[in-house]
């Protein structure tokens, strides 16, 4: 979020010219929050239908509210769209590959934890790059706001956010599943 505030405030002063980017913060500082309230509900929905399911679940809620932020033109709407939607998906979706791996490798629990925690966090940064480059492929610089044809790009960007972690989550999602007793046994056996 950091790295986009610049192109979010900008682009939502010109429905509130006093906004600030200490007002937008707020969206940031909301979005682990709803991320940390649905963690263990997604544990609880993993153990009801799975991994597969909780996480194709979990990535449509995740895809929506970024993509569903592409119409707000309030930090209020950002609260719901992005800061609660989004945070809810990350929560659902990010715990659930965690889970999953552990059921595989149970004496492995710290790597797979470390594995999935890395590829969130290289996620974030690859796609925080993404994002700027959508709004701003000149590079421009802030004065101390980007002007209209920088920030009128920002609704595009949450579009193509929000379509490219549909695609990756849902693809993602296919391929999570328990293992079943046999697998478990041939990985012990394999000493893995």
């Amino acid at each position: 979020w950091g790295a986009l505030t610049p192109y979010i405030t900008s682009y939502l002063r010109k429905f509130d010219p006093t906004l600030q980017y200490s007002d937008t913060i707020i969206v940031f500082m909301l979005t682990p929050a709803a991320q940390a309230m649905a963690m263990p509900v997604s544990g609880m929905i993993e153990k009801k239908i799975g991994p597969r399911i909780t996480a194709l679940i979990g990535g449509v809620i995740f895809a929506a509210g970024v993509a569903f932020s592409a119409y707000a033109t309030t930090i209020r709407q950002l609260l719901i769209t992005y800061a609660f939607t989004f945070g809810v998906g990350m929560g659902i979706v990010y715990m659930n590959p965690i889970t999953c791996g552990m059921k595989w490798l149970p004496d492995r629990k710290g790597v797979i934890s470390g594995i999935v925690v890395a590829g969130f966090g290289l996620g974030g940064a690859f796609f925080n790059v993404l994002g700027a480059y959508i709004c701003n492929p000149e590079n421009k610089q802030p004065d101390p706001f980007f002007d209209e044809d920088v920030a009128d790009r920002v609704p595009l960007m949450f579009m193509v956010l929000g379509a490219a972690y549909f695609v990756m989550i849902t693809l993602s999602a296919l391929l999570l599943r328990d293992p079943t007793e046999e697998e478990l046994q041939l990985l012990k056996s394999q000493d893995l």
